[in-house]
């Protein structure tokens, strides 16, 4: 039986779902397994009901782009791409005529983390790929860069596991 209204506001827009009593449940409740091995039934945080609402926020294919962007430019950037996105909305705000730099950096902070957040909703593995993926590469090439920028400061005396951090430590 419908009549249980659900809302929730993302990218600055009200979404509203109706759900069955059943559906309701699912989305108020969880089953977890105790310590001790027995199951209980308990109440969901609003934090993971947000999740669960956000699977069915529907998206456009620009959106799904722009998120999936946004994913890569997160991880390329260390988990500070939507603070710098932000920080560049702050900047074109300083042009007279709109929101004041702080409220863009806001608005556009927040509506970078709620894509992101719908985009892990949605295609969690995906997500998981990405970030890995992409984390493990960028922290691999970093050491590497690092590496052979110790290695020409040194005179290649560096071995090749080796950070220029770590032998200054070990040959001071």
């Amino acid at each position: 039986m419908a009549g249980n209204k659900v809302s929730i506001t993302v990218m600055g827009k009200r979404y509203s779902f109706d759900l069955t009593d059943e559906e309701k449940y699912q989305l108020t409740h969880k089953l977890v397994t105790l310590p001790d091995g027995t199951e209980e039934i308990v109440n969901t945080t609003p934090s993971e009901q947000r999740v669960q609402l956000l699977k069915h926020v529907p998206l456009t294919t620009k959106q799904e782009a722009i998120g999936s962007f946004a994913q890569l430019q997160d991880v390329v950037t260390f988990g500070k791409g939507d603070e710098i996105s932000a920080g560049l909305k702050a900047l074109m705000a300083l042009v007279p005529g709109g929101d004041s730099p702080g409220e863009a950096y806001r608005k556009s902070h927040a509506e970078q983390n709620d894509l992101l957040d719908i985009m892990r909703a949605q295609y969690p593995v995906g997500t998981a790929l990405t970030e890995g993926v992409g984390g493990y590469l960028g922290g691999k090439g970093a050491i590497d860069v690092a590496s052979g920028v110790g290695r020409k400061l040194i005179g290649g005396a560096l071995p090749e596991k080796i950070s220029a951090y770590s032998y200054a430590k070990t040959h001071p």
